[in-house]
C-alpha cells in the first residue's frame, strides 16, 4: 500500500522560497521505521526542502543591453521534470564529426551515416548540415547578436573551493566574449540570475553573487551520500559494502539497531537526492525552453562537479530530445579539474557524478571539459559552438511503451571521430507517445 502526500511549504526568510513537494509517495513500511526513530522524520523534510525557485529568462531576451540582475528573487516555480514528453515516432540525433586534428568536418552526406538502435541498423529519414554563421554588421554598422551563451552554475552541487575556482575563471573568460555574443548568468538553484546582456563588468559583478546554495538536511551520523543510498536502496548492496556499519559504530548506534537505522537514512538521502537531481534537469529545461526561439545560435554551459541520476535516464533523455529539437546546445564544464580520490572516498562514485556530464555535451553536439585545471581555456572553447553539425533524424519500428532506455550507435567514414547520444528512453505510457509534440 502506499501514501500519497501533496506539501506546499512557504518559509519566512529574507528571501521567501516556495518550495513545493508533488506526489511523493513513501510507503507505509518505510514510515514505520520513522515511529521508532521520530528524529528522522526531522531529517526527512528538512532533507526534501529543496528550492522551488528557477532561472527566469525574459521573453525579450533577444534584445541586445544590459539586463536586470537578481539574487534569491521570487520567481516562477520550476516545471516538473515529469512533463517530459518524448515523440517515439521521431529520434533526433546531432552528430558532431572531427578529424584527427579536431577540426569539425562538413561535407559529409546521408549516405556516410548509420545508426543503430540496440545493435538493430535503421533508417535514416531526415538529415541536414548545419554551418556556424559569421559576424553580421547592421544597416548601421552595428554587430548584430548572433550567439547567445547562457553560464549555468550548478550551486545546488558545487562546493566552495570548486564554486570560487570557477568564479574566477568565468571572470577572466568574460574579456574573450566577441561584441556579438550575449551572455546570461543562471544557478540551478534559482538564487542568482543575470538576464542577457553585453556588459562585461556586470557579468564579472553577478558571479561574484554565487554561492552554493546545497538543498540541505540535517547532519545525520553516519553519513550516507546519494550515491551510496542508491546502492543500498535501488542496486540492493549490503550496508557494510560501504564501511557503514563501522561508521555507525562509532555514531553510538546499538548493534542491533545498525541495519534498520542505515537503511531508513539511505531512504531519506535517496529521496532528497533525487529531488535535487530532478530540481536540476528542470532547471536546465526551462533555459533550453527560454532560449529556444532566439536568433544565432544557442548555447548553455553548465558548470558542476556532475551529480548522479540513478532511475532517472527517462528524465535527461527528454532533456536532450528537447534541446536538440530547440536546436541548443549544452556543454559541460566539471568544475573540479584534476580531483584527487582521497582514502575515505569512492573513486567509482567520483566517476558517476561526471557520467550526466559526459552524457548532455554528447547528446546534444556540446563538448565536455574535465580533469583540467585551466578552466579559463574551458570557458573559451565551451563558448564556441562547432563549425559543423549533423542533424538525422529515425523512425523506430515496434517500440514499446516501457519507459526503457534505448542505446544508440552512430557509425560514419572509419577515420574520423563521430559524437552524438548515447541513446533515448521509450515512453512511458502509450499516451505519450500520441501526444508528444
Amino acid at each position: 500500500m502506499v501514501a500519497h502526500t501533496q506539501f506546499k511549504v512557504s518559509v519566512a526568510r529574507p528571501h521567501t522560497l516556495t518550495i513545493m513537494l508533488a506526489r511523493l509517495e513513501v510507503s507505509l513500511e518505510f514510515w514505520g521505521k520513522f515511529v521508532k526513530h521520530p528524529w528522522l522524520v526531522v531529517v526527512f523534510f528538512s532533507g526534501l526542502l529543496v528550492r522551488g525557485q528557477e532561472a527566469q529568462l525574459p521573453a525579450n531576451a533577444k534584445n541586445s543591453g544590459d539586463q536586470s540582475a537578481s539574487t534569491s528573487s521570487s520567481a516562477t516555480p520550476a516545471p516538473d521534470i515529469q512533463t517530459f514528453k518524448v515523440n517515439v515516432n521521431y529520434v533526433p540525433v546531432r552528430v558532431v564529426v572531427r578529424d584527427a586534428h579536431g577540426q569539425t568536418v562538413g561535407n559529409l552526406h546521408k549516405e556516410d551515416f548509420q545508426i543503430f538502435d540496440r545493435g538493430k541498423p535503421q533508417v535514416i529519414s531526415q538529415f541536414s548540415v548545419e554551418q556556424a554563421k559569421k559576424e553580421q554588421q547592421g544597416s548601421n554598422g552595428a554587430t548584430v547578436p548572433d550567439r547567445f551563451v547562457v553560464y549555468v552554475f550548478d550551486d545546488v552541487h558545487l562546493a566552495f573551493g570548486d564554486l570560487a575556482h570557477a568564479r574566477d575563471a568565468f571572470e577572466h573568460h568574460v574579456n574573450s566574449l566577441r561584441p556579438a555574443d550575449r551572455a546570461a548568468i543562471v544557478t540551478t538553484s534559482g538564487g542568482t540570475i543575470l538576464n542577457f546582456t553585453d556588459d562585461k563588468t556586470r557579468l564579472r559583478r553577478v558571479s561574484e553573487l554565487v554561492r552554493p546554495a546545497p538543498s540541505g538536511g540535517a547532519s545525520v551520523c553516519p553519513k550516507v551520500s546519494y550515491y551510496m543510498a542508491d546502492q543500498i536502496v535501488n542496486k540492493h548492496f549490503g550496508i557494510n559494502s560501504n564501511g557503514l556499519i563501522l561508521e555507525a559504530g562509532r555514531c553510538g548506534i546499538p548493534p542491533k539497531s545498525v541495519p534498520q537505522m542505515v537503511s531508513a537514512i539511505a531512504q531519506v538521502e535517496l529521496a532528497r537526492g533525487e529531488q535535487e537531481t530532478r530540481n536540476t534537469l528542470a532547471a536546465l529545461r526551462y533555459v533550453v525552453q527560454a532560449i529556444s526561439s532566439l536568433p544565432g545560435q544557442r548555447v548553455i554551459i553548465l558548470v558542476s562537479p556532475g551529480f548522479i541520476t540513478p532511475e532517472l535516464e527517462y528524465e535527461y533523455s527528454a532533456l536532450i530530445d528537447e534541446a536538440l529539437r530547440a536546436e541548443v546546445i549544452i556543454s559541460t564544464l566539471d568544475a573540479r579539474g584534476v580531483y584527487v580520490i582521497l582514502p575515505n572516498d569512492s573513486e567509482e562514485e567520483e566517476k558517476a557524478d561526471g557520467r550526466i556530464l559526459s552524457a548532455l555535451a554528447e547528446g546534444t553536439g556540446g563538448v565536455l571539459f574535465q580533469s583540467n585545471n585551466d578552466l579559463e581555456e574551458g570557458f573559451g572553447l565551451l563558448a564556441v559552438p562547432p563549425d559543423y553539425a549533423y542533424f538525422l533524424g529515425f523512425a523506430p519500428q515496434g517500440i514499446k511503451a516501457d519507459g526503457k532506455f534505448h542505446k544508440l550507435r552512430v557509425t560514419g567514414p572509419q577515420h574520423l571521430t563521430l559524437q552524438a547520444r548515447p541513446g533515448y528512453s521509450a515512453p512511458k505510457r502509450l499516451r505519450e507517445s500520441q501526444s508528444a509534440r
